[in-house]
């Protein structure tokens, strides 16, 4: 499975390989620093054009405040493209409920905010996972 992250940040890049290994779970993951670059990424453009090498995402995790276009316009751009039917979880370092209001508002499917301690970030990854496998799409897949 191949998941696409949108992370600015190189420390939380870290924590999230660590996380995902710890949590036992074996996915492909893509990461993009930039609400852009992850757009690019999704269409196929630029540095991403060939699918070989950067396959569609089974999985989108997406920071909100990300350089250049926030999580936010990625999710509005999603909006626009019903024919990419992906899950799309946002974790992010907000707990405002606006934000994750807004961002279901705007199709994120699932929001979890970043915890501290390394350990509550696995059990974060197990439960993406967990999502992932219970989403229709994955469910279709697998049959």
């Amino acid at each position: 499975m191949t998941v696409l992250i949108a992370e600015d940040d190189p420390d939380d890049v870290f924590l999230l390989r660590r996380a995902f290994g710890k949590a036992g779970i074996k996915a492909d993951l893509r990461f993009v620093s930039e609400g852009q670059e992850a757009i690019e990424y999704l269409e196929g453009r630029g540095a991403f054009v060939n699918r070989a090498f950067h396959p569609l995402p089974a999985l989108f995790i997406l920071d909100l405040f990300l350089p250049r276009m926030t999580g936010f316009d990625v999710l509005e751009w999603l909006v626009k493209r019903p024919g990419l039917d992906l899950p799309v979880v946002v974790l992010s370092g907000t707990a405002a409920p606006v934000d994750f209001q807004r961002a279901y508002g705007l199709g994120a499917d699932f929001c979890v905010s970043k915890p501290v301690e390394f350990a509550e970030l696995v059990g974060v990854a197990k439960s993406i996972f967990l999502f992932w496998q219970h989403y229709p799409r994955a469910l279709s897949e697998a049959a």
